[in-house]
C-alpha cells in the first residue's frame, strides 16, 4: 500500500484496475491510461476488459473535448468487448456501456438507428441478466431510452414499454438502495406523460404516489424539496382534473335536463295532436253510430267467447299445475283434436298454446314457449280480419312474445310483441267503428279500446 502511494495517478489507476475514468482529472493522465489499454487490447484482442477500458476512457475524453471521433471509437471498443465475452452471463455490463454510448451519440447526432441499437443493447442486457438484484440499472436505462424514442416518434407502445421497465426497476430495487428515488421519480414522470396523452386518471394517481414515495426515500434535503415541489405540481393537476370533471358532469346534467324538457315538450305536442285526432274520430263515430246496432250482438258474442277462452285457459293451467303427467297426455290429445276437426280450430289452438306455455313455466323448456308462440300465430293467421276475436288472439300472442323476451332478454321478441299489440289495437279500433255504425246509442269519445290502453302502458 505504501508503494502505491508513491505512484503517479495514472499508474495507480492501471495497477488497481480502476474503471471510473472521471477520477483522472488531468488530460495527460487520461491519455496515459487510454494509450496503455489500447496497447493491451492490441496484444490481447479477446480480453473484453481491455476493450471495455479503452471504450470508457475514450468516452470520458469525448465528454471533455467534444470530439465525436472519440465517441465513435468508444462505441467500437464496447462492441468488441461484447463480442469478446464468451459467457453470456458476463455480457450485460458490456451491453449496458454500449447502450449508454449509443444513447450519447444519438443525443449529439440525432441518428435514430443509434437509439434503436441502444434499445436492443439494453434489452439484451436485461434478457441475459440471471439475477433480479442486478436487473434494475438495465431496466431503468431501457425504460429511459424507450421514453426518448417515444418523444421522438410519438409511438405509445414505446411509452408503455418505458412504464413497464420502470415498474420492474422499482419492484426489484429495495428501499435501502439510493437509486430507488430516481427510479420512482422517472416512473412518475412517464405516467404523467401518458396521462397527458390519454387522460386516464389512473396514470395521474400513479404519478402522484410514485413521486410521493420518491420524496419520502430521498435522503438529500435539497432533492427532497425538489421532489416535494414536483409532487405539489402533480396534486394541483389532479385537483384541476377533478374540478374539470365535476364541471363537465354539471354541464352534462344541465344538457340532459334541457333535452328532457325538450322531449316533454314534443311529447305534449304529440299528445295534443292525438287528442285532437281522437276528438275528430269521436265526432265521426257519433255520425256513424246509427249503423252499429247490427254488430252489437256479434260484439257481445265475441266477448262471451273471449271469457270462455280465458276460462278454458285458466282451467288448463290448473290441470297443468296439478299434474305434469296430465300435461304430457293433454298436449298430444289436443293436437290430434285440432288435426281431426276444423270446427273451433282457432279456439283449440289458443287453448293448446296456453297449455304449452303453462308447461314452459313449469319445466322452463324453451321449445315449449316456441311451440306456444307458433300455435298462437297459427290461431291468429286462421282468424279472419273481420272476426271480433282476432284482437284478443293478437294480444295473447303479444303476451307470449313479451314473456319470452323477459325470460331470454330478446329485443327481437319485444319488438314482435309491440307489433302484435299494435295490430290488436288497430283491429279492435276498426271493429269498434263498424260496431258503432250499427249501434243506435251514441258512444262517448273516452271509450278507447282496452288493447290500445294496454299498448300505451307498455
Amino acid at each position: 500500500m505504501l508503494t502505491d502511494f508513491f505512484l503517479i495517478p495514472s499508474d495507480r489507476f492501471i495497477r488497481k484496475r480502476t474503471t471510473d475514468f472521471t477520477i483522472l482529472k488531468k488530460r495527460e493522465e487520461l491519455e496515459i491510461v487510454v494509450n496503455y489499454y489500447q496497447r493491451e487490447a492490441e496484444k490481447t484482442p479477446k480480453n473484453p476488459f481491455n476493450h471495455q477500458q479503452v471504450g470508457s476512457g475514450l468516452e470520458e475524453r469525448f465528454r471533455r473535448s467534444g470530439n465525436v471521433s472519440d465517441l465513435h471509437s468508444a462505441i467500437s471498443n464496447f462492441q468488441m468487448a461484447v463480442r469478446a465475452t464468451v459467457d453470456d452471463v458476463e455480457k450485460p455490463p458490456h451491453l449496458h456501456r454500449l447502450g449508454c454510448a449509443l444513447q450519447i451519440r444519438f443525443g449529439h447526432l440525432k441518428i435514430l438507428a443509434d437509439l434503436d441499437d441502444a434499445i436492443s443493447s439494453f434489452q439484451m442486457a436485461v434478457r441475459l441478466t440471471p439475477n433480479n438484484a442486478d436487473l434494475p440499472p438495465h431496466l431503468h436505462r431501457l425504460g429511459w431510452v424507450l421514453r426518448i424514442r417515444f418523444e421522438r416518434l410519438n409511438n405509445l407502445a414505446d411509452l408503455d414499454g418505458a412504464i413497464s421497465n420502470f415498474q420492474l426497476a422499482v419492484r426489484f430495487t429495495p428501499d435501502s438502495n439510493p437509486e430507488k428515488p430516481l427510479f420512482l421519480g422517472d416512473l412518475g414522470d412517464v405516467h404523467m406523460i401518458r396521462f397527458e396523452c390519454l387522460h386516464q386518471p389512473t396514470d395521474l394517481e400513479i404519478a402522484i404516489s410514485s413521486t410521493r414515495r420518491a420524496s419520502e426515500l430521498t435522503p438529500d434535503q435539497h432533492q427532497r424539496m425538489l421532489r416535494a415541489a414536483r409532487l405539489k405540481e402533480l396534486e394541483q393537476v389532479n385537483a384541476k382534473r377533478i374540478r374539470d370533471e365535476w364541471h363537465a358532469a354539471e354541464a352534462r346534467h344541465r344538457e340532459g335536463e334541457h333535452i328532457a324538457a325538450e322531449v316533454r315538450r314534443i311529447e305534449a305536442q304529440r299528445i295534443e295532436k292525438e287528442r285532437m285526432a281522437a276528438e275528430a274520430r269521436r265526432l265521426e263515430e257519433e255520425r256513424l253510430a246509427a249503423e252499429a246496432r247490427r254488430l252489437e250482438e256479434e260484439r257481445l258474442a265475441a266477448e262471451a267467447r273471449r271469457l270462455e277462452e280465458e276460462r278454458l285457459a285458466a282451467e288448463a293451467r290448473r290441470r297443468c299445475a296439478r299434474s305434469q303427467t296430465n300435461l304430457e297426455s293433454m298436449i298430444p290429445f289436443m293436437q290430434q283434436s285440432i288435426e281431426l276437426t276444423s270446427e273451433d280450430r282457432e279456439d283449440r289452438l289458443i287453448i293448446l298454446g296456453e297449455v304449452l306455455q303453462a308447461r314452459f313455466h313449469s319445466l322452463d323448456e324453451a321449445t315449449d314457449m316456441e311451440n306456444a308462440i307458433s300455435t298462437y300465430q297459427k290461431a291468429v293467421n286462421l282468424t279472419p280480419d273481420q272476426h271480433p276475436a282476432k284482437s284478443t288472439r293478437l294480444v295473447v300472442l303479444g303476451d307470449a312474445l313479451r314473456s319470452r323476451s323477459r325470460r331470454f332478454e330478446s329485443v327481437g321478441d319485444l319488438n314482435s310483441a309491440i307489433s302484435s299489440y299494435r295490430r290488436a289495437a288497430n283491429h279492435q279500433e276498426a271493429f269498434l267503428k263498424q260496431t258503432d255504425r250499427s249501434s243506435s246509442t251514441p258512444k262517448k269519445s273516452g271509450a278507447v279500446s282496452s288493447t290500445t290502453v294496454y299498448l300505451k302502458n307498455m
